[in-house]
């Protein structure tokens, strides 16, 4: 019981330091203080080039004025004194208003270094906590499609964690019943819980470190297939394409992610009409985005089709009525391993 308790006082704590956390790293101020400073910025360049053109005439007026003209003199000072003022006065009014949002950033700053050192405690006790955590036994053995010293891929079935999440009812994933067998183990990359197909782990540092790379590089060759929610007769004279749609994730509404062309990273998928009778479609990632391949389906700017049993992305009746697992699958991906391409291939189960 103790431990229930525990568990759930420190997921609220970590919980409230997330939200201080989003509202620290998307204060209004940040922006103005962007805003603004490009505002002065190019205030001070026009400034700057106005003045020296009023330099230049300054300077022919004294080449060519009479040594006992003291009045024109006294008056070419004048203004080169003003300009000065007035680039004093600029700096000065420039600096008190960027000051009062500068120190409250530096001061919200260095609390999300606060913030992110007591998550990192909190997170590695909650660790500690739910690696204690018994699992149930699976129904059926992980299905292994390739292993070695140094690698092994798993067959991941739909509605299993690729590694654990947080809390003890979340700790019933493919990493964690590896670890039963494996005394180091660490995943190279993830699918959703509701994905199935390839699935790398390592058992050494520097294969994980290898692979890892490969991934953040967009060097492994991925193949998806799914099936999607309605008929793509519409798509039925278009065999392929390429779908560009940038992906952000409001931290405030996660995992959800969307389209969005100012804040979202690039976000790139191929797809191959394999069978439009029954809506089915290879997916190829160029990116890794999370979701990609459900929100370029499901956008109105990508196929808009969303697909079938996606109760995130997909239509409202969809999420009502259908009780279909998420119909997608990581069929093929290709990674160089050991000075060769590794061709590793799971069968698509729907």
């Amino acid at each position: 019981m103790d431990f229930i308790v525990d568990e759930q006082q420190l997921l609220q704590q970590l919980e409230e330091l997330k939200q201080e956390l989003i509202n620290l790293q998307y204060l209004p101020e940040r922006q103005q203080l962007n805003d603004l400073s490009q505002a002065f910025l190019s205030q001070w360049k026009d400034l700057q080039k106005q003045q020296r053109i009023n330099k230049q005439i300054r300077d022919l007026s004294r080449s060519q004025f009479q040594k006992d003209d003291s009045i024109l003199h006294i008056q070419l000072n004048q203004e080169s004194q003003q300009e000065s003022l007035n680039r004093r006065n600029f700096k000065y009014y420039r600096d008190q208003t960027l000051e009062p949002l500068t120190t409250k950033l530096l001061n919200a700053d260095r609390r999300i270094q606060e913030i992110k050192q007591e998550r990192q405690i909190l997170s590695e006790q909650l660790r500690d906590y739910l690696q204690n955590c018994p699992l149930r036994s699976l129904t059926s053995p992980l299905t292994i499609l390739y292993e070695d010293e140094y690698l092994i891929a798993i067959d991941k079935p739909a509605g299993l964690l690729s590694v654990p999440g947080r809390g003890s009812d979340r700790q019933e994933s493919v990493l964690r019943y590896l670890k039963q067998t494996y005394d180091t183990i660490a995943a190279i990359h993830r699918l959703d819980q509701d994905t199935s197909g390839i699935l790398l782990f390592a058992k050494d540092l520097l294969t994980h470190r290898t692979l890892q790379q490969q991934f953040a590089q967009h060097r492994v060759k991925k193949v998806y297939e799914a099936i999607l929610e309605n008929s793509c007769d519409r798509l039925s004279k278009i065999i392929s394409g390429t779908i560009e749609l940038p992906l952000w994730g409001d931290p405030s509404s996660r995992p959800y992610q969307s389209v969005n062309l100012n804040h979202g990273k690039s976000a790139i998928t191929t797809f191959n009409l394999l069978n439009p009778s029954e809506s089915r479609v290879e997916l190829i990632p160029l990116t890794g985005r999370t979701h990609q391949l459900r929100v370029h389906c499901a956008d109105s700017n990508g196929l808009s089709n969303s697909i079938l049993g996606d109760r995130l992305y997909g239509t409202q009746s969809q999420i009502l009525q259908s009780q279909a697992r998420l119909h997608l699958h990581a069929t093929r991906y290709s990674i160089w391993y050991d000075g060769k391409w590794l061709d590793l291939v799971s069968n698509v189960p729907f």
